[in-house]
Protein backbone atom coordinates (compact mmCIF):
# COMPACT_ATOMS: atom_id res chain seq x y z
CA UNK A 1 0.00 0.00 0.00
CA UNK A 2 1.31 3.43 -0.96
CA UNK A 3 2.07 5.70 1.95
CA UNK A 4 2.95 9.29 0.93
CA UNK A 5 4.59 9.93 4.32
CA UNK A 6 7.04 7.02 3.87
CA UNK A 7 7.76 8.21 0.32
CA UNK A 8 8.53 11.71 1.64
CA UNK A 9 10.88 10.26 4.30
CA UNK A 10 12.74 8.31 1.61
CA UNK A 11 13.12 11.45 -0.51
CA UNK A 12 14.35 13.47 2.48
CA UNK A 13 16.88 10.74 3.33
CA UNK A 14 18.05 10.72 -0.30
CA UNK A 15 18.36 14.52 -0.34
CA UNK A 16 20.36 14.46 2.87
CA UNK A 17 22.71 11.85 1.44
CA UNK A 18 23.11 13.91 -1.72
CA UNK A 19 23.88 17.07 0.28
CA UNK A 20 26.49 15.20 2.34
CA UNK A 21 28.06 13.87 -0.86
CA UNK A 22 28.18 17.36 -2.36
CA UNK A 23 30.04 18.60 0.71
CA UNK A 24 32.29 15.56 1.00
CA UNK A 25 33.61 15.52 -2.59
CA UNK A 26 35.11 19.04 -2.59
CA UNK A 27 36.61 18.39 0.84
CA UNK A 28 38.27 15.23 -0.43
CA UNK A 29 39.60 17.04 -3.50
CA UNK A 30 41.17 19.74 -1.31
CA UNK A 31 42.63 17.12 1.04
CA UNK A 32 44.10 15.07 -1.78
CA UNK A 33 45.53 18.14 -3.48
CA UNK A 34 47.24 19.22 -0.29
CA UNK A 35 48.70 15.76 0.27
CA UNK A 36 49.73 15.18 -3.31
CA UNK A 37 51.02 18.64 -4.01
CA UNK A 38 54.72 19.16 -3.86
CA UNK A 39 54.78 22.72 -2.68
CA UNK A 40 58.05 23.26 -0.89
CA UNK A 41 57.61 26.89 0.14
CA UNK A 42 60.89 27.71 -1.60
CA UNK A 43 63.11 25.47 0.54
CA UNK A 44 65.43 24.92 -2.44
CA UNK A 45 65.50 28.60 -3.47
CA UNK A 46 68.84 30.36 -3.36
CA UNK A 47 72.49 30.16 -4.36
CA UNK A 48 74.20 26.79 -3.90
CA UNK A 49 77.73 25.43 -4.25
CA UNK A 50 78.47 21.83 -5.27
CA UNK A 51 81.55 19.72 -4.73
CA UNK A 52 81.79 16.49 -6.76
CA UNK A 53 84.40 13.92 -5.84
CA UNK A 54 85.67 10.76 -7.52
CA UNK A 55 85.64 7.36 -5.78
CA UNK A 56 89.32 7.93 -4.80
CA UNK A 57 88.25 11.19 -3.02
CA UNK A 58 89.94 13.45 -5.59
CA UNK A 59 88.00 16.49 -6.75
CA UNK A 60 86.13 15.93 -10.01
CA UNK A 61 84.12 19.15 -10.43
CA UNK A 62 82.90 22.13 -8.51
CA UNK A 63 80.08 24.44 -9.50
CA UNK A 64 77.73 27.15 -8.27
CA UNK A 65 74.15 27.88 -9.31
CA UNK A 66 70.99 29.63 -8.26
CA UNK A 67 67.95 27.35 -7.82
CA UNK A 68 64.39 28.64 -7.90
CA UNK A 69 61.50 26.26 -7.22
CA UNK A 70 58.75 26.58 -9.78
CA UNK A 71 55.38 24.83 -9.76
CA UNK A 72 55.40 21.20 -8.64
CA UNK A 73 58.87 19.67 -9.12
CA UNK A 74 60.43 22.01 -11.68
CA UNK A 75 63.46 24.01 -10.57
CA UNK A 76 64.91 26.84 -12.64
CA UNK A 77 68.71 26.85 -12.72
CA UNK A 78 70.40 30.21 -13.34
CA UNK A 79 73.88 31.71 -12.93
CA UNK A 80 75.37 28.24 -13.37
CA UNK A 81 79.18 28.09 -13.48
CA UNK A 82 81.78 25.37 -13.11
CA UNK A 83 84.69 26.31 -10.85
CA UNK A 84 87.00 24.31 -13.10
CA UNK A 85 85.67 22.90 -16.34
CA UNK A 86 88.39 20.85 -17.98
CA UNK A 87 87.65 19.73 -21.51
CA UNK A 88 84.29 18.09 -20.75
CA UNK A 89 82.34 21.34 -20.24
CA UNK A 90 84.44 24.05 -21.88
CA UNK A 91 81.53 25.37 -23.99
CA UNK A 92 77.89 26.25 -23.43
CA UNK A 93 75.79 24.01 -21.20
CA UNK A 94 72.12 23.52 -20.45
CA UNK A 95 70.89 22.72 -16.97
CA UNK A 96 67.68 21.03 -15.82
CA UNK A 97 66.74 20.38 -12.20
CA UNK A 98 63.92 18.91 -10.14
CA UNK A 99 63.06 18.89 -6.47
CA UNK A 100 60.31 16.86 -4.83
CA UNK A 101 59.58 17.43 -1.17
CA UNK A 102 59.21 14.14 0.68
CA UNK A 103 58.37 15.53 4.07
CA UNK A 104 58.82 17.89 6.95
CA UNK A 105 59.13 16.32 10.38
CA UNK A 106 60.32 17.98 13.57
CA UNK A 107 61.66 20.93 11.59
CA UNK A 108 63.66 18.80 9.13
CA UNK A 109 62.69 19.23 5.47
CA UNK A 110 63.57 16.33 3.18
CA UNK A 111 63.27 15.82 -0.55
CA UNK A 112 64.65 14.26 -3.71
CA UNK A 113 66.84 16.44 -5.93
CA UNK A 114 68.04 15.91 -9.48
CA UNK A 115 70.27 18.02 -11.73
CA UNK A 116 71.39 17.31 -15.30
CA UNK A 117 74.05 19.39 -17.03
CA UNK A 118 74.61 18.82 -20.75
CA UNK A 119 76.92 20.30 -23.35
CA UNK A 120 75.07 22.08 -26.13
CA UNK A 121 77.85 22.24 -28.73
CA UNK A 122 78.24 20.04 -31.80
CA UNK A 123 80.08 16.76 -31.47
CA UNK A 124 80.13 14.39 -28.55
CA UNK A 125 77.49 15.28 -25.98
CA UNK A 126 78.68 15.17 -22.39
CA UNK A 127 76.01 14.71 -19.70
CA UNK A 128 76.53 15.09 -15.96
CA UNK A 129 73.65 13.68 -13.91
CA UNK A 130 73.32 14.25 -10.17
CA UNK A 131 70.73 12.48 -8.00
CA UNK A 132 70.47 13.11 -4.29
CA UNK A 133 68.49 13.97 -1.20
CA UNK A 134 67.98 17.25 0.62
CA UNK A 135 68.08 17.40 4.40
CA UNK A 136 67.40 20.83 5.75
CA UNK A 137 66.85 22.26 9.20
CA UNK A 138 67.57 25.65 10.69
CA UNK A 139 71.25 24.95 11.34
CA UNK A 140 72.30 22.47 8.65
CA UNK A 141 71.24 22.35 5.03
CA UNK A 142 72.72 20.13 2.34
CA UNK A 143 71.99 17.91 -0.62
CA UNK A 144 74.04 14.73 -0.87
CA UNK A 145 74.04 12.02 -3.52
CA UNK A 146 75.78 10.43 -6.46
CA UNK A 147 76.81 11.70 -9.89
CA UNK A 148 77.60 10.11 -13.24
CA UNK A 149 79.26 11.61 -16.29
CA UNK A 150 78.83 10.14 -19.77
CA UNK A 151 79.98 11.33 -23.15
CA UNK A 152 83.32 11.64 -24.89
CA UNK A 153 85.93 9.01 -24.03
CA UNK A 154 87.74 11.23 -21.52
CA UNK A 155 84.44 12.43 -20.04
CA UNK A 156 83.15 9.42 -18.17
CA UNK A 157 83.05 8.90 -14.44
CA UNK A 158 81.04 8.72 -11.28
CA UNK A 159 81.26 9.60 -7.62
CA UNK A 160 79.50 11.44 -4.83
CA UNK A 161 78.58 15.07 -4.25
CA UNK A 162 77.59 17.54 -1.55
CA UNK A 163 75.68 20.74 -2.34
CA UNK A 164 75.43 23.45 0.31
CA UNK A 165 73.79 26.87 0.25
CA UNK A 166 76.00 29.90 -0.15
CA UNK A 167 75.73 32.55 2.54
CA UNK A 168 73.47 35.44 1.61
CA UNK A 169 75.31 38.73 1.10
Amino acid sequence: MYNPLQQRERLDAGSLAMRKTRLLIPSLVILLASCGGTSTSGVINGNWSAGLVNPDASVAFGCVAKFTQQSRTAVTVSNFNFNQTGSCFSGQTSENATFTSTGNSNGVQTGKFGLTISTTSQGARNVLTMQGNLQSNQTNEKITGTWTLTGASACNGSGTFVITPLASP
